[in-house]
């Protein structure tokens, strides 16, 4: 289910561990509930898909923009809470701020816009299961991203957000026959 129905202090994140010999910390995130532990996870519906250095770009509408500055909010908050903890210095909540990489792009006269990771094992298929190149979409698709936690720099705080899924029609898939699936009506 959708995250932002959720209580963020339920948002529960993990002591920053060296994720690399390069130096980056990473903490990882997960909402618990009923003392289980559940991914991040956001559904939403895009008609606009763009592959972009190796990232995929979703233009935001007002629901999805609101999960995300949420999320940077608290993500903040989070960072100023725990720095003594994670890195034996406290930082003040300015500098955290500062440090922190929001991921919503405004620079676009299309909309603001995001960019996530395709994750190692997406699925990007049709309405039947079929599966599809991210370049093969067209119309409205089911999208579900997911905010892993967050990436340490040495000034830059990165949140990670990775694209699980698409499912959408294909250029070649016959429009009616998604609407007769749709409606129960099997051919």
């Amino acid at each position: 289910s959708n995250y932002h129905s959720k209580e963020d202090a339920n948002v529960k994140y993990s002591h920053a561990k060296r994720l690399d010999g390069n130096g980056v910390l990473f903490s990882g995130v997960h909402y618990l509930e009923d003392g289980k532990k559940h991914r991040i996870l956001y559904e939403f519906q895009t008609s606009g898909i763009e592959l972009y250095k190796g990232k995929v770009k979703f233009f935001l509408d007002e629901s999805l923009q609101e999960f995300i500055e949420g999320l940077d909010e608290l993500n903040i908050g989070r960072v100023y809470e725990n720095s003594k903890k994670w890195f034996d210095k406290s930082f003040d909540y300015d500098k955290v701020d500062r440090w922190y990489s929001r991921p919503i792009i405004t620079k676009s006269k299309r909309g603001n816009f995001i960019l996530c990771r395709p994750a190692k094992d997406v699925k990007v298929e049709d309405t039947k299961n079929r599966k599809l190149n991210l370049e093969d979409i067209t119309s409205v698709c089911v999208v579900q991203i997911e905010f892993g936690g967050l990436e340490f720099y040495k000034e830059n705080i990165v949140p990670v957000y990775s694209l699980n899924s698409v499912i959408c029609r294909a250029k070649n898939e016959d429009v009616i026959d998604s609407q007769d699936e749709e409606s129960g009506i099997s051919s």
